[in-house]
């Protein structure tokens, strides 16, 4: 069933994480050991209640909807320099062939996590711990091949806050913006359903795996991501 496959993908990233970093960072490989334990015991729960509406509520569950932006129809009048923003590094340690993921994040070099995230589209579950600055540069080093760099720009919309990203990297000239719903599972998935962007908004890429940001993050560097070339 779906709660095996889950534990098996675990078990197949934490392995890898213990490998290479049990003997240096061993309280590490300890919480992401609770990471995962406490996302398989929520995600059981989820299951097994999923029709009661109150107990769904308290699930980490990402509700979220994705989209490609063309840089000429951000509107003129929108100053990027005047916003709220984060450089963002990150890098993905393990990717289980099911779309899990354990990754590294950094945020404007001053802030550090790392998240498990199960595989989904529009919604999915994640978990997610602070960590130091020497977890996070010797973690990142394991990540080669597999990571990317952002901007991410944050703009308030309507009630909702819409997350602009603009790569950086291989991936320069690539923008989307991404737009999470928050409440109750059900509610956060109902609020996404009649959600209406803004014009300036092109395709919902949501359920697009090519971008993904762990399918981004091992894009071959000399493949650049385009619209309709699927």
């Amino acid at each position: 069933n779906k709660l095996t496959e889950l534990i098996v993908s675990h078990d197949r990233l934490h392995a890898r994480i213990s490998e290479k970093f049990g003997a240096e960072f061993p309280d590490l490989v300890a919480a992401h050991a609770q990471l995962c334990l406490k996302f398989e015991e929520q995600y059981d729960k989820f299951k097994t209640e999923k029709q009661t509406i109150q107990e769904a509520s308290r699930e980490p569950i990402e509700t979220e909807h994705k989209y490609y932006i063309e840089r000429n129809n951000i509107p003129q009048d929108l100053d990027l320099e005047s916003l709220q923003r984060s450089h963002l590094r990150q890098g993905y340690i393990a990717v289980g062939n099911d779309g899990s993921e354990t990754r590294v994040r950094s945020f404007d070099d001053e802030r550090f996590e790392m998240t498990v995230k199960s595989p989904g589209m529009l919604q999915r579950g994640e978990q997610t711990i602070t960590i130091s600055r020497e977890m996070f540069e010797s973690l990142w080093h394991q990540t080669d091949d597999r990571q990317i760099e952002k901007t991410r720009y944050y703009i308030p919309y309507e009630g909702h806050n819409i997350d602009l990203d603009v790569y950086g990297g291989y991936l320069e000239g690539l923008i989307t913006a991404e737009v999470e719903f928050r409440g109750r599972s059900t509610e956060a998935r109902v609020r996404a359903n009649t959600f209406t962007p803004p014009e300036w908004f092109g395709e919902n890429i949501t359920e697009d795996l090519r971008f993904k940001n762990h399918q981004l993050a091992t894009l071959p560097h000399h493949m650049p991501l385009e619209m309709g070339a699927k």
